[in-house]
């Protein structure tokens, strides 16, 4: 007796897997972070990173992110610059090598920044389903409803003022936490979610009540 031959297709679920996160606490305008983990290579990966800030004295803005030299794209609504502290999403294809370099840079010089490095594959386009940004200056920290397709991701960070607080992430998995400058007091986290369609209102929490942002964003 014979069977028929069953072929199980691959996933067409975009593939996630965070890498690393890397602080640099002196007093720059641009952070250049070395050899970043890029996970392993493939055509069709996109690496994301998320990246945090604190003020030295002027207030700066985000002007670019780039991995290995190349400029990531930084979506409308996923970046947030603050009085104090800021932080964002950027997204760029790497389809090759293992390692690369991270470069933030920033209007003003800042006192500590940090970077997430996150690895995407099986994208259908670099442009985000959707994204969100919000902040808040009581313990919770409300997002507005994140569109998201089926099959995808989301990324999440978040910074505070306060480098003694805990973050709680309700919908995503929780990937880090660090303080990102211990002087000021700066806490920076990240997290992740497959997605399946339906917006995600995320409710993250935290233990301190000083000023704090976060952005989001959602690819398939």
């Amino acid at each position: 007796m014979s069977f028929p031959l069953i072929v199980v297709p691959p996933s067409d679920r975009v593939g996630i897997s965070f890498r690393e996160i890397s602080v640099d606490e002196t007093n720059l305008s641009a952070y250049t972070f070395s050899s970043q983990d890029l996970g392993p290579a493939d055509a069709t990966r996109h690496i994301v990173i998320g990246a945090a800030w604190r003020r030295n004295s002027i207030s700066p803005t985000l002007t670019g992110i780039t991995v290995g030299g190349v400029s990531c794209t930084i979506a409308d609504g996923s970046k947030l610059d603050g009085t104090i502290s800021g932080c964002a999403l950027g997204i760029v294809a790497v389809p090759t090598g293992t390692t690369g370099d991270v470069v933030i840079t920033l209007s003003n010089t800042c006192s500590g920044c940090g970077i997430s490095v996150w690895a995407l594959t099986n994208l259908d386009s670099a442009t985000p389903v959707g994204t969100s940004e919000a902040s808040s200056t009581t313990t919770d920290l409300a997002l507005p409803a994140l569109s998201t397709e089926a099959q995808g991701v989301a990324l999440f960070v978040a910074v505070s003022e306060d480098n003694n607080l805990t973050f709680t992430w309700v919908n995503p998995t929780k990937d880090f936490q660090s303080v990102i400058e211990s002087g000021g007091g700066t806490t920076f986290s990240g997290a992740n979610m497959q997605t399946d369609g339906t917006n995600v209102s995320e409710n993250v929490q935290s233990t301190g009540s000083s000023v704090k942002y976060a952005v989001a964003a959602s690819w398939r």
